[in-house]
Protein backbone atom coordinates (compact mmCIF):
# COMPACT_ATOMS: atom_id res chain seq x y z
CA UNK A 1 0.00 0.00 0.00
CA UNK A 2 2.59 2.76 0.98
CA UNK A 3 4.27 2.02 -2.38
CA UNK A 4 0.64 3.37 -4.46
CA UNK A 5 0.70 6.24 -1.96
CA UNK A 6 4.58 7.24 -2.98
CA UNK A 7 3.29 7.05 -6.48
CA UNK A 8 0.93 9.30 -6.29
CA UNK A 9 2.78 11.65 -4.31
CA UNK A 10 5.46 11.60 -7.22
CA UNK A 11 3.15 12.19 -9.82
CA UNK A 12 1.62 14.75 -8.16
CA UNK A 13 4.65 16.63 -6.71
CA UNK A 14 5.39 16.47 -10.80
CA UNK A 15 2.34 18.43 -11.98
CA UNK A 16 2.25 20.74 -9.23
CA UNK A 17 5.87 21.68 -9.79
CA UNK A 18 4.62 23.20 -13.52
CA UNK A 19 1.46 24.70 -12.02
CA UNK A 20 4.38 26.57 -9.15
CA UNK A 21 7.02 27.11 -12.12
CA UNK A 22 3.86 29.12 -13.79
CA UNK A 23 3.10 31.08 -10.83
CA UNK A 24 6.91 31.82 -9.89
CA UNK A 25 7.19 33.33 -13.48
CA UNK A 26 4.36 35.42 -13.61
CA UNK A 27 5.43 36.82 -10.22
CA UNK A 28 8.81 37.22 -10.40
CA UNK A 29 9.67 35.86 -6.41
CA UNK A 30 11.60 33.03 -7.26
CA UNK A 31 13.54 32.16 -3.85
CA UNK A 32 9.99 33.37 -1.13
CA UNK A 33 7.83 31.37 -3.13
CA UNK A 34 10.46 28.31 -3.52
CA UNK A 35 10.53 28.43 0.28
CA UNK A 36 6.73 28.89 0.91
CA UNK A 37 5.94 26.13 -1.59
CA UNK A 38 8.39 22.97 -2.24
CA UNK A 39 10.38 22.87 1.43
CA UNK A 40 7.23 22.30 3.26
CA UNK A 41 5.95 19.51 0.06
CA UNK A 42 9.05 18.38 0.51
CA UNK A 43 9.03 18.56 4.08
CA UNK A 44 6.00 16.43 4.21
CA UNK A 45 6.74 13.70 1.81
CA UNK A 46 10.25 12.90 3.74
CA UNK A 47 8.33 13.10 7.26
CA UNK A 48 6.11 10.55 5.77
CA UNK A 49 8.29 8.40 4.48
CA UNK A 50 10.50 8.44 7.81
CA UNK A 51 7.51 7.77 9.76
CA UNK A 52 6.97 4.42 7.75
CA UNK A 53 10.51 3.66 7.65
CA UNK A 54 10.61 4.09 11.54
CA UNK A 55 10.21 0.49 13.38
CA UNK A 56 10.02 2.64 16.85
CA UNK A 57 6.96 4.94 16.03
CA UNK A 58 4.07 2.35 17.78
CA UNK A 59 1.73 1.35 15.10
CA UNK A 60 -1.36 3.38 16.78
CA UNK A 61 0.62 6.42 15.31
CA UNK A 62 1.77 5.00 12.10
CA UNK A 63 -0.27 5.64 8.87
CA UNK A 64 -2.97 3.00 7.69
CA UNK A 65 -0.22 2.11 4.43
CA UNK A 66 2.64 1.65 7.28
CA UNK A 67 0.54 -0.56 9.44
CA UNK A 68 -0.64 -2.39 5.92
CA UNK A 69 3.16 -2.93 4.41
CA UNK A 70 4.29 -6.49 5.51
CA UNK A 71 7.65 -7.04 7.47
CA UNK A 72 10.11 -8.32 4.59
CA UNK A 73 13.48 -9.01 6.86
CA UNK A 74 15.23 -12.01 6.45
CA UNK A 75 17.06 -14.15 8.38
CA UNK A 76 19.35 -15.59 5.79
CA UNK A 77 23.02 -13.83 5.93
CA UNK A 78 23.47 -11.44 2.73
CA UNK A 79 26.15 -12.24 -0.20
CA UNK A 80 28.95 -9.87 -0.12
CA UNK A 81 27.90 -6.58 -2.06
CA UNK A 82 29.03 -6.04 -5.64
CA UNK A 83 30.75 -3.03 -4.79
CA UNK A 84 32.43 -3.06 -8.50
CA UNK A 85 29.38 -3.75 -10.46
CA UNK A 86 27.95 -0.70 -8.62
CA UNK A 87 30.46 1.46 -9.51
CA UNK A 88 30.14 0.25 -13.26
CA UNK A 89 26.26 0.17 -13.62
CA UNK A 90 25.95 3.53 -11.48
CA UNK A 91 28.68 5.60 -14.04
CA UNK A 92 26.57 3.98 -16.84
CA UNK A 93 23.22 5.64 -15.55
CA UNK A 94 24.82 8.60 -14.90
CA UNK A 95 26.43 9.46 -18.12
CA UNK A 96 23.61 8.25 -20.10
CA UNK A 97 20.94 10.17 -17.98
CA UNK A 98 23.66 13.70 -17.78
CA UNK A 99 23.55 12.92 -22.11
CA UNK A 100 20.29 12.31 -22.28
CA UNK A 101 18.94 15.13 -20.09
CA UNK A 102 21.62 17.73 -21.69
CA UNK A 103 20.85 16.59 -25.21
CA UNK A 104 17.04 17.08 -24.81
CA UNK A 105 17.53 20.55 -22.92
CA UNK A 106 20.37 21.70 -25.12
CA UNK A 107 22.69 22.63 -22.40
CA UNK A 108 25.13 20.12 -24.19
CA UNK A 109 26.20 19.42 -27.99
CA UNK A 110 24.92 16.49 -30.13
CA UNK A 111 28.23 15.37 -30.45
CA UNK A 112 29.22 15.36 -26.71
CA UNK A 113 25.80 13.81 -25.81
CA UNK A 114 26.61 10.84 -28.46
CA UNK A 115 30.10 10.38 -26.57
CA UNK A 116 28.56 10.26 -22.64
CA UNK A 117 26.46 8.19 -24.17
CA UNK A 118 28.75 5.79 -25.80
CA UNK A 119 31.02 5.81 -22.44
CA UNK A 120 27.71 5.13 -20.31
CA UNK A 121 26.89 1.87 -22.99
CA UNK A 122 30.44 0.58 -23.21
CA UNK A 123 30.73 0.61 -19.02
CA UNK A 124 27.33 -1.15 -19.05
CA UNK A 125 28.73 -3.70 -21.74
CA UNK A 126 31.45 -4.30 -18.74
CA UNK A 127 28.99 -4.74 -16.08
CA UNK A 128 27.08 -7.60 -18.13
CA UNK A 129 30.04 -9.23 -18.99
CA UNK A 130 31.29 -8.85 -15.44
CA UNK A 131 27.85 -9.88 -13.90
CA UNK A 132 27.67 -13.72 -16.11
CA UNK A 133 30.85 -14.23 -14.12
CA UNK A 134 30.19 -13.83 -10.68
CA UNK A 135 28.27 -15.71 -8.12
CA UNK A 136 26.66 -12.70 -6.70
CA UNK A 137 26.28 -9.76 -9.29
CA UNK A 138 24.23 -6.62 -8.34
CA UNK A 139 21.32 -7.28 -11.28
CA UNK A 140 21.53 -11.22 -12.26
CA UNK A 141 21.24 -12.11 -15.49
CA UNK A 142 19.07 -14.42 -14.70
CA UNK A 143 16.32 -11.90 -14.08
CA UNK A 144 15.64 -11.44 -17.85
CA UNK A 145 14.95 -15.19 -18.83
CA UNK A 146 11.43 -14.54 -16.67
CA UNK A 147 9.09 -13.80 -19.39
CA UNK A 148 7.05 -10.80 -17.32
CA UNK A 149 10.07 -9.15 -16.32
CA UNK A 150 11.67 -8.69 -19.14
CA UNK A 151 8.65 -7.76 -21.32
CA UNK A 152 7.84 -5.58 -18.72
CA UNK A 153 11.14 -3.92 -18.66
CA UNK A 154 11.30 -3.36 -22.48
CA UNK A 155 7.44 -1.84 -22.19
CA UNK A 156 8.31 0.72 -19.79
CA UNK A 157 11.26 1.98 -21.56
CA UNK A 158 9.13 2.99 -24.91
CA UNK A 159 5.48 3.46 -23.13
CA UNK A 160 7.17 5.95 -21.04
CA UNK A 161 8.49 8.13 -23.11
CA UNK A 162 5.51 9.72 -23.69
CA UNK A 163 4.89 10.25 -19.86
CA UNK A 164 8.14 11.41 -19.81
CA UNK A 165 7.83 14.24 -22.71
CA UNK A 166 4.42 15.33 -21.85
CA UNK A 167 5.08 17.92 -18.71
CA UNK A 168 8.34 19.00 -21.16
CA UNK A 169 6.24 19.31 -24.26
CA UNK A 170 2.96 20.28 -23.27
CA UNK A 171 3.24 23.25 -21.21
CA UNK A 172 5.86 24.72 -23.90
CA UNK A 173 3.12 24.23 -26.52
CA UNK A 174 0.12 25.94 -24.47
CA UNK A 175 2.58 29.01 -23.87
CA UNK A 176 4.42 29.26 -27.36
CA UNK A 177 1.76 27.38 -29.67
CA UNK A 178 -1.72 28.76 -28.10
CA UNK A 179 -0.39 31.84 -26.16
CA UNK A 180 -1.29 30.68 -22.75
CA UNK A 181 0.76 32.39 -19.58
CA UNK A 182 3.07 30.48 -17.90
CA UNK A 183 0.37 30.25 -14.83
CA UNK A 184 -1.91 28.89 -16.86
CA UNK A 185 -0.20 26.15 -18.55
CA UNK A 186 0.82 25.09 -15.14
CA UNK A 187 -2.60 25.46 -13.85
CA UNK A 188 -3.89 23.29 -17.26
CA UNK A 189 -1.64 20.17 -16.14
CA UNK A 190 -3.64 19.96 -12.66
CA UNK A 191 -6.12 17.62 -14.18
CA UNK A 192 -3.61 14.98 -14.52
CA UNK A 193 -2.86 15.10 -10.90
CA UNK A 194 -6.23 15.23 -10.36
CA UNK A 195 -6.80 12.03 -12.40
CA UNK A 196 -3.94 9.79 -11.19
CA UNK A 197 -6.28 9.22 -8.02
CA UNK A 198 -9.14 8.23 -10.14
CA UNK A 199 -7.15 5.72 -12.29
CA UNK A 200 -6.32 3.71 -8.90
CA UNK A 201 -9.61 3.53 -7.90
CA UNK A 202 -10.51 1.99 -11.31
CA UNK A 203 -7.35 -0.23 -11.93
CA UNK A 204 -8.06 -3.13 -9.36
CA UNK A 205 -11.25 -4.30 -10.95
CA UNK A 206 -10.31 -3.70 -14.59
CA UNK A 207 -7.60 -6.12 -14.24
CA UNK A 208 -9.41 -9.02 -12.70
CA UNK A 209 -11.93 -8.43 -15.22
CA UNK A 210 -9.44 -8.35 -18.13
CA UNK A 211 -6.11 -9.27 -16.95
CA UNK A 212 -2.81 -7.65 -17.10
CA UNK A 213 -1.93 -8.81 -20.31
CA UNK A 214 -5.35 -7.39 -22.33
CA UNK A 215 -5.46 -4.69 -19.98
CA UNK A 216 -1.99 -3.26 -20.88
CA UNK A 217 -2.54 -3.68 -24.73
CA UNK A 218 -6.11 -1.86 -24.77
CA UNK A 219 -4.61 0.95 -21.83
CA UNK A 220 -1.58 1.46 -24.15
CA UNK A 221 -3.04 2.06 -27.44
CA UNK A 222 -5.63 4.38 -25.66
CA UNK A 223 -2.59 6.36 -24.07
CA UNK A 224 -0.79 6.70 -27.55
CA UNK A 225 -4.25 7.51 -29.35
CA UNK A 226 -4.98 10.18 -26.40
CA UNK A 227 -1.57 12.05 -26.92
CA UNK A 228 -1.88 12.18 -30.31
CA UNK A 229 -5.58 14.08 -30.08
CA UNK A 230 -3.59 16.96 -28.45
CA UNK A 231 -2.48 17.71 -31.91
CA UNK A 232 -5.91 18.48 -32.65
CA UNK A 233 -6.05 21.96 -31.00
CA UNK A 234 -5.30 25.22 -31.94
CA UNK A 235 -6.18 28.91 -30.23
CA UNK A 236 -9.02 28.11 -31.48
CA UNK A 237 -10.34 25.42 -29.31
CA UNK A 238 -12.65 25.45 -26.13
CA UNK A 239 -10.14 25.13 -23.14
CA UNK A 240 -12.54 22.61 -21.66
CA UNK A 241 -11.48 20.42 -24.43
CA UNK A 242 -8.00 20.65 -23.68
CA UNK A 243 -8.37 19.99 -19.97
CA UNK A 244 -11.00 16.79 -20.62
CA UNK A 245 -7.94 15.45 -22.80
CA UNK A 246 -5.46 15.88 -19.53
CA UNK A 247 -7.68 14.48 -17.27
CA UNK A 248 -8.46 11.12 -19.88
CA UNK A 249 -4.97 11.51 -20.66
CA UNK A 250 -3.90 11.49 -16.96
CA UNK A 251 -6.41 8.41 -16.44
CA UNK A 252 -5.17 6.23 -18.64
CA UNK A 253 -1.60 6.77 -17.31
CA UNK A 254 -1.89 6.44 -13.99
CA UNK A 255 -3.48 3.47 -14.84
CA UNK A 256 -0.23 2.68 -16.81
CA UNK A 257 2.65 3.06 -14.44
CA UNK A 258 0.50 0.85 -11.73
CA UNK A 259 -0.31 -1.95 -14.13
CA UNK A 260 3.71 -2.21 -15.60
CA UNK A 261 5.00 -1.74 -12.22
CA UNK A 262 2.55 -4.78 -11.31
CA UNK A 263 3.26 -6.89 -14.23
CA UNK A 264 7.32 -6.42 -14.30
CA UNK A 265 7.59 -7.51 -10.34
CA UNK A 266 4.57 -10.34 -10.39
CA UNK A 267 6.67 -13.66 -11.71
CA UNK A 268 9.95 -12.46 -9.78
CA UNK A 269 11.06 -15.32 -7.10
CA UNK A 270 11.35 -13.48 -3.09
CA UNK A 271 15.28 -13.74 -3.84
CA UNK A 272 14.95 -11.47 -6.82
CA UNK A 273 12.58 -8.64 -5.47
CA UNK A 274 15.25 -6.61 -4.57
CA UNK A 275 16.54 -6.71 -7.62
CA UNK A 276 14.51 -6.08 -9.93
CA UNK A 277 12.42 -3.36 -7.81
CA UNK A 278 16.03 -1.47 -8.13
CA UNK A 279 16.37 -2.70 -11.73
CA UNK A 280 12.72 -1.37 -12.30
CA UNK A 281 13.48 1.72 -10.61
CA UNK A 282 16.59 2.90 -12.91
CA UNK A 283 14.60 1.89 -15.84
CA UNK A 284 11.67 4.46 -14.90
CA UNK A 285 14.55 7.17 -14.35
CA UNK A 286 15.99 6.30 -17.89
CA UNK A 287 12.73 6.54 -19.51
CA UNK A 288 11.60 9.89 -18.19
CA UNK A 289 15.05 11.27 -19.37
CA UNK A 290 14.60 9.63 -23.22
CA UNK A 291 11.43 11.02 -23.22
CA UNK A 292 12.43 14.47 -22.75
CA UNK A 293 15.53 13.59 -25.43
CA UNK A 294 13.15 12.32 -27.75
CA UNK A 295 10.86 15.03 -27.67
CA UNK A 296 13.40 17.62 -28.06
CA UNK A 297 14.82 16.09 -30.86
CA UNK A 298 11.66 15.56 -32.60
CA UNK A 299 11.07 19.27 -32.28
CA UNK A 300 13.97 20.44 -33.60
CA UNK A 301 13.55 18.57 -36.47
CA UNK A 302 9.93 19.58 -37.02
CA UNK A 303 10.63 23.15 -36.15
CA UNK A 304 13.36 23.12 -39.60
CA UNK A 305 10.50 21.86 -41.49
CA UNK A 306 6.94 23.60 -40.27
CA UNK A 307 5.73 26.51 -39.03
CA UNK A 308 5.49 26.43 -34.74
CA UNK A 309 2.18 24.74 -33.94
CA UNK A 310 2.78 22.04 -36.95
CA UNK A 311 5.66 21.54 -35.06
CA UNK A 312 4.40 20.65 -32.00
CA UNK A 313 1.11 18.96 -33.62
CA UNK A 314 3.81 16.41 -35.39
CA UNK A 315 5.82 16.00 -32.23
CA UNK A 316 2.54 15.14 -30.74
CA UNK A 317 1.48 12.39 -33.62
CA UNK A 318 4.95 11.10 -33.71
CA UNK A 319 5.32 10.33 -29.62
CA UNK A 320 1.78 8.69 -29.50
CA UNK A 321 2.86 6.97 -32.73
CA UNK A 322 5.47 4.96 -30.22
CA UNK A 323 3.30 4.41 -27.62
CA UNK A 324 0.77 2.72 -29.89
CA UNK A 325 3.26 0.88 -31.33
CA UNK A 326 4.45 -0.24 -28.08
CA UNK A 327 1.35 -2.49 -27.23
CA UNK A 328 2.63 -5.10 -29.63
CA UNK A 329 5.27 -5.62 -26.52
CA UNK A 330 2.93 -6.23 -24.29
CA UNK A 331 1.17 -8.71 -26.22
CA UNK A 332 3.84 -10.83 -25.84
CA UNK A 333 3.24 -11.05 -22.37
CA UNK A 334 2.32 -14.87 -21.20
CA UNK A 335 -1.93 -15.35 -21.11
CA UNK A 336 -1.58 -16.20 -17.74
CA UNK A 337 0.57 -13.65 -15.96
CA UNK A 338 -1.40 -11.67 -13.35
CA UNK A 339 -3.60 -14.40 -12.20
CA UNK A 340 -1.03 -16.55 -10.06
CA UNK A 341 -3.20 -17.96 -6.99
Amino acid sequence: MRYYLGVDLGGTNIVAGVADAGFRLLLGRWPKLLLNFHVPRLAASLALEIQAQNPAIPKARATSATMRLPCLSGSTKSARFDFSGFLLFGASMVLISIALEGMGEAEISKSRGALLVGLGLACLALYWLRAARIPAPLFQPSLFRIPAFSVGILGNVFSRLGSGAMPFLMPMYLQVGLGFTPLQSGLAMMPGAVASFTGKSLISRLIERFGLRKFLVFNTLAMGVMFCTFALNDARAHPAMLLAQLFVFGIFNSMQFTAMNTVTLFDLPDSQTGQGNSMLSVTMQISSSCGVAVAAALLGYFTAQFELVASFRSTFVCIGAISVVTCCIFSRLPAEVGRKQ
